[in-house]
């Protein structure tokens, strides 16, 4: 019997009307990948592509290093945000000084004097800046404004993110150990809508990048919107990624129990995980304002802003503080009552909230769940001190 070979020119062809399909790979052996690592039999072997991670063993714990204690960390992002008029841009310029004379805010362990690297579109340096250092004692050779020249012409003015090249290579050229954008806002591109959360955020991440990759400590500050509505980090406005993204953020504000005073709070205190407060004074020195440190004071982020720094809106809160503290001598009232009465009497609502946070008073659920309502009570110790009431509007 002749056994019937196949033809050379049919190897490798596939009859008419059968698919030809690729060869199964063999699992016996895997091979293994850059890492030493193999995959089990049968399963294909991911090569290294950047995707392995770092065991926890293998971070390094890092002491937080601080230009100025529990406020203002080296090497990180820093948010400082408050009412305008409550001296956030002095604060700054103290900061400034401090660093330049090699000595800390609020005492310390001296260290070696650094430069700081300031954009202050909205404050020339020629009249206010230069004239607030020299009364904070500032070394100003240490002092350079990033919005001009030496010869004192005036750059182009960054705009970000597009310019975070720019920026970085000041801060390195520089040395700077301390980068402030007094407002950030000023410096942002026309495309960069305030409320974008993924453009906001990539923002925050490039700054942090130069604050990790320099050491500096970059401070950006905001103003808070008008609207007194919520809490402090929420009055900042645009996307929450402003005060999310940062580490540190500071609320600068007068403080509730002297309105001759202001107040600077750690807001967000990620770091310490204790919320820090720290009282100052603005004096007068010539033209421009000199700041004093006047200790440290037990204010919080939620007392911070109820005290507005407007005259106008002082008496209308002194006014709401009187009004329920009358109204409740006698024991606890439902909430909505307390509103409608002090509404009658021409006090706003918002106002009587932020008596009700400044008189500390107590917000307690009655009724079963379907017939709920709050009551407000004044609470058992005594209120703080009230601001002088102005005329009660009956």
């Amino acid at each position: 019997m002749v056994s019937k070979k196949t033809p050379a020119n049919r190897i490798g062809k596939v009859a008419p009307g059968k698919k030809k399909t690729k060869p199964k790979p063999s699992p016996a052996t895997a091979v293994p990948s850059s890492n030493g690592q193999t995959a089990a039999p049968g399963r294909p072997m991911i090569r290294d592509t950047g995707a392995r991670c770092m065991n926890g063993n293998e971070v390094k714990t890092v002491e937080i290093d601080w230009l100025w204690q529990d406020f203002v960390p080296n090497g990180l992002l820093t948010l400082v945000t408050g009412e305008s008029g409550a001296g956030k841009s002095t604060l700054l310029c103290a900061l400034a000084a401090s660093l330049s004379k090699g000595k800390p805010m609020g005492g310390g362990y001296n260290f070696a004097p650094g430069n700081s690297l300031i954009f202050c579109p909205e404050e020339e340096p020629s009249f206010i800046y230069r004239p607030r250092l020299e009364a904070h004692g500032a070394d100003l050779s240490r002092c350079l404004f990033g919005d001009y020249a030496p010869d004192g012409s005036l750059l182009s003015r960054l705009v970000l993110p597009a310019d975070i090249r720019r920026l970085t290579l000041m801060v390195k050229l520089q040395r700077a150990r301390l980068v402030i954008l007094d407002p950030i806002t000023a410096y942002l591109g026309s495309g960069l809508d305030l409320k974008d959360d993924i453009a906001v955020r990539r923002l925050l991440e490039d700054l942090q990048v130069i604050a990790m990759e320099t050491g500096a400590a970059v401070v950006v500050t905001r103003h808070f919107r008008k609207s007194r509505e919520g809490n402090t980090l929420d009055r900042v406005g645009g996307s929450a990624s402003w005060t999310q993204y940062p580490r540190t953020v500071l609320a600068c504000g007068v403080h509730p129990d002297d309105l001759n005073a202001r107040v600077v709070v750690s807001a967000k205190p990620s770091l310490t995980g204790k919320v820090s407060s720290m009282s100052y004074k603005i004096e007068k020195a010539g033209a421009v304002g000199r700041l004093v440190l006047t200790g440290a004071c037990a204010v919080t982020s939620d007392d911070l802003g109820i005290t507005p720094c407007d005259a106008a809106e002082r008496d209308a809160l002194g006014d709401a503080c009187a009004f329920l503290t009358d109204y409740l001598k006698e024991g606890e009232q439902p909430a909505k009552e307390c509103q409608r009465i002090g509404e009658d009497c021409g006090l706003s609502r918002g106002t009587l909230r932020r008596a009700k946070v400044k008189l500390r008073i107590v917000s307690i659920p009655r009724g079963p769940n379907s017939q709920r309502y709050h009551v407000w009570s004044l609470p058992e110790k005594s209120p703080p001190e009230l601001p002088s009431p102005g005329k009660l509007h009956t």
